[in-house]
């Protein structure tokens, strides 16, 4: 399983990046979107605003964008990587991105209704959670697997115990980077300064606010996702891989 974290070295003002590496394409998943992180606390370390510390880097919801962003906007170096298999892996990565937001949103429903309704037992939890899969992925089917199909799949996910209510972080930092996505696919150039320019701004602005000075639809806008929606699914349509 690849993984890793990025920390900053205050005393340096440098970031480093801790990884592991064993050949997938996760590996570039987290290289990049530490990247992104690294960057962003570099800019903030160094900027001549002088910045304090405490503000050097914004909330969860909006430090992801960096990350996730990231991973979409070094596309043009993927073929370093994958040779052949680009395409393949930027389909896998845009499908992936794309159907990771009705998962966090479930995710963060279902810790809603735990925590409403705390005296829940262990199998009107699974219950929830089946319903909630319902809800949000209606095209999976579990009644052959023993552990999803009882509704524990909520168990797997280490946030809900360890980061309660974090993923739906996930989910607004993503809508963020999709758009980078589709934006970058029209022009990777100004894609880049649009990025760098939210990235400057690290944690003295909120994310609706970081948002827009990229030009960018916070998903709370009517609309916004739907657009969004659009343009991603049109372009995995048109890029399905043999």
């Amino acid at each position: 399983m690849s993984g890793g974290y990025e920390e900053m070295l205050p005393d340096y003002k440098t970031p480093f990046i801790f990884a592991n590496w064993n050949g997938t394409a996760g590996d570039v998943d987290v290289l990049t979107h530490e990247a992104g992180h690294a960057l962003e606390g570099y800019l903030a370390a160094r900027s001549p605003k002088n910045i304090p510390e405490d503000i050097q880097c914004p909330g969860m919801e909006s430090a992801e964008i960096h990350s996730m962003s990231m991973e979409f906007l070094t596309a043009p170096w993927h073929r370093l990587f994958f040779k052949e298999d680009t395409d393949k892996y930027e389909l896998l990565h845009a499908e992936d991105s794309f159907i990771f937001l009705p998962y966090g949103c479930m995710v963060d429903e279902f810790q809603h209704i735990m925590y409403q309704q705390p005296d829940l037992t262990p199998d009107e939890r699974n219950a929830v959670w089946l319903e909630l899969e319902k809800k949000y992925r209606p095209w999976n089917k579990f009644a052959d697997l023993p552990f999803y199909g009882r509704g524990a799949g909520w168990q797997r996910q280490l946030h809900i115990f360890e980061c309660p209510f974090y993923y739906i972080d996930y989910c607004l930092a993503t809508a963020i980077a999709l758009q980078f996505f589709v934006a970058s696919l029209k022009d990777h150039k100004d894609a880049w300064q649009r990025y760098m320019k939210l990235t400057n701004l690290a944690g003295m602005a909120t994310y609706t606010e970081l948002a827009e000075s990229a030009g960018m639809k916070a998903p709370f806008t009517k609309g916004s996702l739907t657009e969004l929606s659009r343009a991603v699914a049109d372009w995995i349509e048109q890029h399905q891989v043999s």
